[in-house]
């Protein structure tokens, strides 16, 4: 018999460990989420683990600071223990540099639905799809940290 609190624990751990490494642009991470034969379909791209990775990496190029903040996560673990579904909502803010002097900031809200497989005692991702569900754009003067105060 399966722990449902612990496989729960551990799915909640992935989803965060999967933002950690969008945020940090580490796709090695990101990869390590999903399971060999994994899918997404993610707000214009479709295709396997491997191929959503490539694709975030020519995104994450133009992305000069980003953020997920999960907020609600709904578990449900098979009887098998398995296999899961997961649904989490997350804020997601993202800082575009522009070229010309300004940046463009992004607040969306986001709902992931995922699919997830247990193997060997590690859940990973076996399809996940994201949609975004509202969003809120700017644009503002570029920012100099390096500037004197």
């Amino acid at each position: 018999m399966s722990d449902h609190l612990a496989d729960e624990r551990a799915i909640e751990q992935l989803l965060y460990r999967y933002a950690r490494g969008v945020d940090r642009n580490d796709l090695d991470v990101v990869r390590s989420c999903y399971w060999d034969e994994g899918f997404d379909d993610h707000m214009g791209f479709t295709g396997t683990a491997d191929e959503f990775c490539a694709w975030l990496a020519i995104v994450l190029t133009r992305v000069d600071a980003i953020t997920h903040q999960f907020t609600n996560v709904s578990v449900q673990v098979a009887s098998d223990a398995t296999t899961a579904s997961c649904d989490a909502y997350c804020l997601n803010a993202c800082v575009w540099k522009l070229g010309n002097g300004t940046e463009r900031h992004l607040l969306s809200c986001l709902a992931y639905i995922d699919t997830l497989h247990q193997r060997g005692g590690e859940w990973r991702l076996l399809h996940r799809r994201c949609r975004r569900l509202w969003s809120r754009m700017e644009e503002f003067p570029s920012w100099d940290d390096s500037a004197p105060t």
